[in-house]
């Protein structure tokens, strides 16, 4: 958009309501809040559970992260009861969670790559691969679909 600006499109869950940002800086930054749970609770089928928290922009230069203008996005529903809240509360050694934490990713901004953010146990990943060119095939333009909207198979 301009030097250090970019339009961002964030896809999550079906792929199917995109959001769109302007973000500042040279690279960008997803943070999402985690809750683990203990390893008794693994062993009956309890997974980590996370939340996307924020989306931003990063400034690589310390001079320009404190500077040069700086915007984030809320990208995550709150929720009406916090789990983690309750969980943490009073139950002090009874509690299944074993903790809380917050955990972000950033990446430089390079419009030549789609960036994929995958979540494990304990935090966010990145994978980034090179955005293909369009091609056509038999004289059409070929698209492709990993899901379509709606589809639940």
């Amino acid at each position: 958009m301009a030097p250090r600006q970019y339009a961002v499109e964030l896809r999550t869950g079906d792929f199917c309501s995109p959001q769109h940002f302007a973000i500042k800086g040279d690279e960008w930054r997803l943070d999402a809040r985690f809750l683990k749970w203990k390893p008794l609770a693994n062993l009956i089928g309890f997974d980590a559970m996370y939340r996307l928290d924020r989306l931003s922009g990063r400034y690589s230069d310390i001079d320009a992260a404190n500077n040069a203008p700086h915007v984030a996005f809320q990208v995550g529903e709150k929720p009406v009861v916090d789990l983690t809240d309750y969980l943490r509360g009073d139950w002090k050694y009874w509690s299944p969670v074993d903790t809380s934490f917050g955990s972000s990713v950033y990446e430089v901004i390079d419009p030549a790559y789609e960036y994929t953010v995958y979540r494990t146990q304990s935090a966010l990943l990145i994978r980034k691969e090179i955005i293909t060119a369009s091609h056509y095939e038999g004289g059409a333009l070929v698209i492709q679909i990993e899901k379509p909207c709606g589809d639940d198979n």
